[in-house]
């Protein structure tokens, strides 16, 4: 089939979902209706015009892969830039932004990582969003990037590049947006944007209409705040004694587990952690996993919007990552577990697996990092009974983890090199 890009003109492996070009590297994917190859982000189908379709970058599978694709030495890429967030996967591409304010978009099957667009000085020091908005200008919602530096919030549009500043601060206030100092991020719910501010002592979530020009602001009583997110349909944020909500224009707040103390900044962050250029929360549903103690333990609170939670000890240094099908990927020494809630299942149990993140579940596949008894460390898959190990030393540079994602079919790993730039692996291809 035809590749659906403008003056490509080459081919396109049939498939029921998603594929990419063999010629340009482009993602495509199939109208469920027509079976038609069409352009991420398309809204309707290129061959029927069909809207009814529900046209999207589908979900992938593991088991679209094998052990042979995953035990062949990857292709590998470094973007020569500086990075502390993890990149997004998002329509078939990987997208990244760095300390220079470049967005970047990535194909794990090529061409080379494209300069997409620029916000500006400072932005990229905290975790940027992907998510979709109604414009007021066009029919159905368009795929946007929001990231924010100290001074203001701006969007990306994913269809056009163009940039706009959506929000700014008045001198003497400051929006929270580093993860040296702060785990804070930017969110959308509704037709709103939603960030932290410091203002005369104090932090509020501010909320600005992405329609119009309305401005709400909420004060929270601590001044150590993680967020904003979403759980479910609830714009939330959490201090170290309590989640907050925001319902009816206010601020409520859930106190947390009697003896729970959550950790808000990354210095607290030691025996148990989340993946690097990440926020710490983890939200699955109508719920959140939120990291601290209870006394000396460390571990993760759960906490359903409908209880004060439970929490889970980790009496040894663990690592966790959000997994694509909704739960939760705990590495320790050891084992590989995949909490769904309170729910505990070892997919994989191995005594040279060790406390280091990102992993990766999906099945057949598992993904986790070893080390041998003679000291080598390698990115360890598992697929069905057999196991293949990546040593850390064929990551040029390697430092730390970011993300291992699939993407359109093949299994991406990224990670932060000695000099800060997003090295990236992908087998699959």
């Amino acid at each position: 089939m035809l590749c659906p890009y403008p003056h490509c003109g080459g081919d396109v492996p049939p498939s029921r979902s998603a594929t990419y070009c063999t010629k340009c590297g482009l993602p495509a994917f199939f109208c469920p209706r027509c079976n038609a190859p069409n352009r991420a982000f398309a809204r309707f189908c290129r061959a029927c015009r069909g809207t009814e379709s529900s046209i999207s970058f589908p979900p992938t599978h593991a088991k679209n892969l094998d052990f042979e694709s995953l035990s062949k030495r990857p292709k590998s890429f470094v973007i020569e830039d500086s990075f502390w967030t993890a990149p997004i996967a998002h329509c078939g591409s990987l997208w990244c932004l760095s300390l220079n304010g470049v967005v970047w978009k990535v194909s794990p099957v090529g061409p080379p990582p494209t300069h997409f667009a620029t916000l500006g000085e400072d932005f990229g020091q905290a975790p940027f969003i992907i998510r979709y908005v109604t414009t007021g200008k066009e029919s159905g919602q368009i795929p946007f990037l929001f990231a924010a530096n100290t001074r203001a919030v701006k969007s990306v549009n994913l269809l056009t590049r163009e940039v706009k500043e959506i929000a700014s601060v008045a001198d003497g206030e400051t929006i929270l947006s580093s993860l040296a100092q702060t785990y804070s991020t930017i969110e959308t719910y509704g037709n709103s944007l939603y960030f932290l501010k410091a203002a005369k002592g104090k932090v509020l979530i501010e909320s600005r209409g992405l329609l119009d020009n309305s401005v709400k602001s909420y004060v929270i009583k601590d001044l150590g705040v993680v967020g904003p997110f979403r759980i479910g349909n609830r714009l939330a944020s959490y201090s170290r004694k309590a989640l907050q909500l925001i319902e009816k224009d206010r601020i409520v707040e859930h106190s947390f587990l009697n003896g729970f103390t959550a950790w808000v900044n990354p210095g607290e962050m030691v025996t148990v952690q989340p993946a690097a250029g990440r926020m710490p929360y983890v939200t699955t549903g109508d719920s959140v996993y939120i990291p601290g103690a209870k006394g000396s333990t460390p571990g993760l609170l759960y906490m359903p919007l409908d209880a004060s939670g439970a929490f889970i000890a980790f009496k040894e240094e663990a690592s966790y990552s959000d997994a694509e099908n909704g739960s939760l990927v705990v590495a320790r020494k050891g084992r590989l577990a995949l909490y769904r809630g309170l729910s505990a299942v070892e997919v994989s149990k191995d005594t040279e697996l060790i406390a280091r993140g990102p992993s990766y579940h999906h099945e057949p596949v598992t993904i986790g990092f070893a080390k041998t008894a003679g000291g080598v460390e390698s990115l360890r898959f598992y697929y069905e009974q057999r196991m293949m190990d990546h040593p850390l030393s064929e990551f040029t540079g390697f430092q730390d983890g970011l993300r291992v994602c699939q993407v359109g079919g093949t299994v991406v790993f990224a990670y932060l090199n000695e000099n800060n730039n997003i090295g990236m692996s992908v087998w699959g291809c």
